[in-house]
C-alpha cells in the first residue's frame, strides 16, 4: 500500500500545474533528460568500441590464417623441391648404372 500511495504522490507531483514547483520540475525534467541523452551517448560509445574490438579480433584471425596458408604453401613448395632433387638425383644414378660419383672441384684448385 506505501508503494501506491507512493506512487500516486510522485505521479500527482509531477502533473501538478500552476504550482510554485513548475519551475523546479521543469529543470527537473531537464537534467533528467540530460542524463538520459549522455547514458544513450555512453551506451552508443561502448557498442562502438565493442564492434571496432570485433572487428579488429576479425582482422587479425584473417591475417593469421593468411600467414598460416602462405606457410602451408611454403612448406609444400619446399617439399616438391626436394622430391624433385630426390628424383633427379634416382635418375642420374639409374642412368650411370651406379650412384651418383659426380665430385665438386674446390675453387682454390681452379
Amino acid at each position: 500500500m506505501i508503494k501506491t500511495s507512493y506512487l500516486t504522490w510522485a505521479t500527482s507531483v509531477e502533473l501538478q500545474v500552476g504550482s510554485d514547483n513548475d519551475e523546479q520540475a521543469v529543470w527537473g525534467k531537464l537534467a533528467e533528460c540530460k542524463r538520459h541523452k549522455v547514458k544513450a551517448q555512453e551506451e552508443a560509445q561502448l557498442e562502438a568500441e565493442r564492434q571496432e574490438q570485433a572487428q579488429l579480433e576479425e582482422e587479425r584471425a584473417c591475417a593469421e590464417a593468411e600467414a598460416q596458408r602462405i606457410e602451408a604453401a611454403c612448406k609444400a613448395e619446399e617439399a616438391r623441391k626436394a622430391a624433385e632433387s630426390q628424383q633427379a638425383d634416382a635418375l642420374v644414378g639409374s642412368s650411370t648404372g651406379a650412384s651418383s660419383n659426380i665430385k665438386v672441384m674446390n675453387p682454390h684448385c681452379l
